[in-house]
């Protein structure tokens, strides 16, 4: 990949984060008015610790057909319940899919992998509250 796409694949990332964090933020305030408990649960969202990184991208890793392409974003995560992280991997042609959010709940001591779904971060946000 030249350094031309590599630098514009960063914006990309970069702008899409910089949107999720309007978004959440936008949505925290939103909910308020409507249900009060929904928006105090998007205000504990946060990005996730390095700890918590590791142990939700190794979990995500798990599930992929080639583990070693994975190419992650950042994670949110709802303290001790589920997180987002967005991944983008190669499929079984040998080509990435484009990042995806990953879904992860924490089970029984550990986190493990549940889905992939092509949504942004306020909306993967906006479901791990609700489950």
């Amino acid at each position: 990949m030249s350094l031309f796409v590599q630098s514009i694949t960063a914006r990309k990332i970069i702008g899409q984060c910089l949107l999720a964090v309007v978004a959440v933020c936008g949505v925290v305030q939103h909910s308020a008015a409507q249900n009060p408990s929904e928006a105090e649960k998007l205000k504990a969202v946060r990005p996730a610790t390095s700890s918590e990184k590791l142990q939700i991208t190794q979990a995500v890793q798990r599930s992929l057909i080639d583990p070693d392409s994975a190419r992650f974003g950042d994670v949110l995560v709802l303290p001790n319940k589920h997180a987002c992280v967005a991944v983008n991997s190669k499929n079984r042609f040998g080509g990435y899919t484009g990042f995806q959010m990953a879904f992860v709940s924490f089970l029984e001591g550990s986190w493990h992998f549940m889905a992939t779904k092509d949504v942004d971060f306020p909306k993967c946000a906006s479901i791990i509250v609700s489950l």
